[in-house]
């Protein structure tokens, strides 16, 4: 026994313990870091949709925008439509959803005449 009682046995214990709660973090540390890895590329994959722009500069004008009126300016289909408004929500272009209303546009003109280059 040590000065603290402990017995050589309870020590190895402890040490097992710690080394399984070690390697176990480890285990869901690497799987986080490859779950976001994985996220990033999702997110890289991407791609913009050729009326994205075309979108955009048809609810400036509006002020608000839902994907009833996207198929509508734009004359395609409801996935499609759904596809460019969520663009527009990540973009920071228009609003987050809030419920049965029309979201609202959160960007002028001017800023769009700026932006929509690096878009």
């Amino acid at each position: 026994m040590n000065e603290e009682g402990k017995s050589t046995l309870d020590i190895e214990r402890e040490l097992y313990e710690i080394k399984h709660t070690v390697i176990e973090d480890q285990k869901l540390l690497k799987k986080i870091l490859e779950q976001m890895s994985n996220n990033d590329n999702k997110n890289d994959e991407k791609e913009i949709d050729p009326l994205f722009n075309e979108a955009v500069e048809k609810i400036l004008d509006l002020n608000y925008v839902s994907v009833s009126i996207i198929q509508r300016k734009l004359r395609i289909g409801y996935t499609r439509a759904t596809r460019i408004i969520e663009a527009m929500e990540e973009k920071g272009i228009i609003s987050k959803l809030q419920g049965t209303k029309p979201r609202k546009v959160l960007i002028s003109k001017e800023y769009w005449d700026m932006i929509k280059d690096n878009k």
